[in-house]
């Protein structure tokens, strides 16, 4: 919340320390800065920790809370552009980081301190809430053998090849997110065109969120990341053809699995197969990535 009220009064600060140095170095610290401090809290602390929490929380249940959760996280991923586009035109930008500064501080602040715990153990509570599961799992991804540390799940063939594949995602995503209203000039598509296509791809996320979260104890994780993989391709090859027959659909179809893979998966993989005792240093890695 205080990054947020940082970056409103980024104008401020930059025509203070402009007296100092020159004008374009002001602007560059100071939004360099910014934008430093909000990739490693929001992007990366925060949402680390929330996927931590719930892998931690959960075992035999862990995809389906996932999927439970992954449903309001693959909505606001997906209307974040034009909800705060919305924003930035009713309040301007030094508005629209003010708002949700302020929101962060007075809502999600206090609700994280009244519900979050790191472990249900921390509460006399168990994983799954103490149920266990009835059948044995045929999964061989089901099973972890020991618990790893940090150093040997990245000595572990298995890691980077899912970590590859979430950190291209995480690039693209993130490229084409914050460039979307210049993605459109380029294909001629007007704002409000552009930014409604994250609609049919919010509800393809959630559908694809959905669906591995209830099917991820049947079957190999390597099959479920090879479907995120098909989603990648055809989002990027929707996006380079978006103004061809078949391009929108694509860009569509694809960033709804691709979405919806990615946080799914982002969440199970780790503790499945490496166990929950360093998880917090395990998934580090993949988001420093």
């Amino acid at each position: 919340g205080l990054i947020l009220l940082y970056m409103a009064k980024v104008a401020v600060i930059s025509h203070a320390l402009g007296k100092v140095l020159p004008t374009g170095v002001a602007a560059f610290v100071v939004i360099g800065i910014g934008f430093y401090l909000i990739r490693a809290s929001a992007q990366g602390v925060l949402s680390l920790t929330c996927r931590n929490a719930i892998g931690k929380w959960f075992n035999h249940k862990r995809g389906l809370a996932l999927a439970i959760s992954g449903v309001l996280v693959s909505f606001s991923y997906s209307f974040a552009p034009k909800g705060l586009n919305w924003l930035i035109e009713r309040h301007g930008y030094d508005g629209a980081w003010f708002t949700m500064g302020i929101t962060t501080i007075i809502v999600m602040g206090p609700l994280a301190w009244l519900l979050f715990r790191n472990e249900p153990e921390e509460d006399g509570l168990e994983m799954d809430g103490g149920s266990k599961s009835v059948e044995k799992p045929d999964n061989p991804d089901m099973y972890v053998s020991r618990e790893f540390t940090r150093g040997e799940a990245m000595k572990d063939y298995s890691f980077w090849v899912f970590n590859i594949t979430f950190s291209f995602y995480g690039l693209y995503a993130t490229a084409f997110t914050f460039h979307i209203l210049s993605l459109g000039g380029e294909y001629n598509f007007g704002s409000d065109r552009i930014l409604s296509l994250f609609v049919p791809i919010a509800a393809t996320s959630v559908i694809t969120n959905l669906v591995f979260g209830f099917i991820n104890t049947h079957l190999r994780l390597k099959s479920l990341l090879f479907v995120m993989n098909l989603g990648c391709v055809m989002a990027a090859l929707g996006m380079l053809f978006l103004d061809k027959p078949g391009g929108v659909p694509a860009y569509v179809i694809g960033n709804g699995i691709a979405s919806g893979g990615f946080v799914s998966l982002t969440g199970i993989v780790f503790p499945r197969f490496y166990g929950r005792l360093h998880l917090g240093a395990i998934s580090g890695v993949n988001m420093s990535a």
